[in-house]
């Protein structure tokens, strides 16, 4: 599910570019985007956040598309605010684009599938960014791309909606919800001719417990409640019985 979104851009011979999100990473939540610069570029990139959290950078071997990375942390506890990317040597323009998506609960890599394309297209004509695969059932994705020729790009396929905290013209996002394993697209129209340079993903499900959590057993309470990761500590001697009720996934004890 989408949380929040941010997206920064500088044309000045930068090395770096900071992007301050509208609020903290939520607990267990997962970060994707995407890297949009100036084709001429040829130097190396790195992206860290003001917590210190990882962040991988993805892009096709061989496959000539240079103006496109994709970027996904997962797993994220330390709620980060500010994501830098670094730019060695300086880049002429560089945007970098950011959305937040939960549950993705434990999950150091949120990415089921990525796929990174470029394609010509004609102004009015609609075009398809993917298909991407997705493994599992209720899932997220999430298309990002940029146009050369410049205008905007319209998402147009049913039940898309596009990212309104990234509404700039020739770089958007949009994303939709699965509700079976299969292949997924996103259609776009722009209003330029040009060249579209795209990523799309597809996100591992995640999950937070949500029912109770029974501890049976003697001198101890008979029912904890742990949500949203909140910690529950119980103190006895003996044994127990722990019971989860409606909780599928995987589940952490500490």
């Amino acid at each position: 599910m989408f949380v929040q979104a941010g997206s920064v851009e500088v044309t000045n011979n930068s090395t770096s570019v900071s992007l301050v999100l509208p609020s903290p990473v939520g607990y267990g939540n997962a970060v994707v985007g995407c890297i949009i610069w100036d084709y001429t570029f040829s130097g190396a990139m790195s992206i860290t956040d003001d917590k210190g959290n990882f962040y991988t950078l993805t892009t096709l071997a061989n496959s000539g598309i240079t103006q496109i990375l994709g970027v996904a942390c997962g797993g994220i506890i330390n709620s980060p605010q500010t994501i830098t990317l670094t730019i060695n040597p300086s880049a002429g323009f560089v945007k970098l684009l950011i959305c937040e998506y939960t549950p993705v609960f434990g999950l150091a890599n949120p990415r089921d599938a990525v796929v990174i394309a470029s394609q010509a297209v004609t102004a009015g004509t609609p075009f398809t960014v993917g298909p991407v695969s997705t493994s599992y059932g209720t899932q997220d994705v999430i298309a990002f791309c940029t146009n050369r020729g410049g205008g905007d790009l319209v998402p147009v396929s049913p039940a898309v909606s596009r990212i309104s905290n990234l509404t700039d013209f020739t770089a958007v996002a949009a994303d939709l919800s699965t509700t079976a394993p299969g292949n997924y697209s996103i259609q776009f129209t722009p209003s330029q001719s040009g060249t579209v340079y795209s990523v799309i993903y597809s996100l591992r499900p995640g999950f937070q417990i949500r029912s109770s959590l029974r501890v049976l057993g003697k001198g101890f309470p008979s029912s904890i409640k742990n949500t949203n990761g909140h910690r529950a500590k119980v103190l006895f001697s003996g044994k127990a019985t722990l019971q989860f009720l409606g909780t599928t996934g995987q589940v952490y004890l500490t």
